[in-house]
């Protein structure tokens, strides 16, 4: 991720949804007192929508699992 100080990793935890807001501290604009504000990123989940039919075959095992 691009921030004012520069590139960072970023993890992102395991089951994050799309739209969850995660705040990197000290990674922000600078602040009157010298010190960096947080950087807030929020998550945006894209899924593809060109599935193989071994693809969709994997996702249909998953759901059948998941209701289970």
């Amino acid at each position: 991720i691009e921030t004012p100080q520069g590139n960072v990793t970023l993890t992102i935890p395991p089951l994050t949804q799309s739209g969850k807001k995660l705040r990197l501290k000290g990674f922000g604009l600078p602040q009157k007192t010298g010190e960096n504000g947080s950087l807030n990123v929020k998550i945006e989940i894209n899924i593809n929508t060109e599935l193989t039919k071994d693809e969709i075959k994997l996702y249909q095992s998953l759901l059948k699992l998941e209701s289970n």
